[in-house]
């Protein structure tokens, strides 16, 4: 079965999870290898998302999310 993050398809749901996530775009589109404009354009459907890059983008997003501080538990 699919989990929610790995059903985040189109450019809108990747901008809702990006939104719920409060990531800043200029901080998650080096992470993708993109130009924050860029990646702008394509989570407005202005330019297209390719299935690497919403992949790209996705991983980034679960990335950030073990990184917050007290998502993890020290040794």
């Amino acid at each position: 079965m699919a989990t929610p993050q790995a059903a985040v398809d189109s450019a809108g749901e990747l901008r809702a999870e990006i939104a719920r996530q409060m990531v800043p775009i200029y901080q998650l589109a080096p992470k993708v290898g993109l130009h924050p404009a860029h990646l702008g354009q394509v989570l407005r459907g202005r330019r297209p998302l390719s299935p690497d890059l919403a992949r790209r983008v996705k991983r980034a997003l679960a990335d950030d999310r073990r990184e917050e501080p007290g998502s993890h538990v020290a040794a």
